[in-house]
C-alpha cells in the first residue's frame, strides 16, 4: 500500500477533524465517506405508515440542507 499526499483547503480540513472519529486517522475519514452502502442494508427499516412521497420530501430537504451547509 503506497502514501500520497494530498492538499486540501483549511476549511475541508476542519470539516473532516470535526467528523473525525477518535481512533481514525483521516485515511480512514475518507474512506468511511466513499464508501458505497447497499441499499439492502437499510431493507425493511421504514415503517409501513411511511409514504414515498414521505422519503422524497425528506430527501429534498436534506439536499437543501447539504447545498447551504456547503455554501
Amino acid at each position: 500500500m503506497g502514501v500520497k499526499t494530498i492538499t486540501i483547503k483549511d476549511d475541508v480540513y476542519k470539516k473532516l477533524l470535526a467528523i473525525k472519529r477518535k481512533d481514525e486517522s483521516f485515511s480512514d475519514v475518507l474512506e468511511r465517506l466513499t464508501r458505497k452502502v447497499s441499499i439492502d442494508r437499510f431493507f425493511g427499516v421504514l415503517s409501513s405508515e411511511i409514504t414515498e412521497e414521505d422519503v422524497k420530501k425528506w430527501k429534498e430537504e436534506r439536499k437543501k440542507e447539504w447545498i447551504r451547509h456547503d455554501s
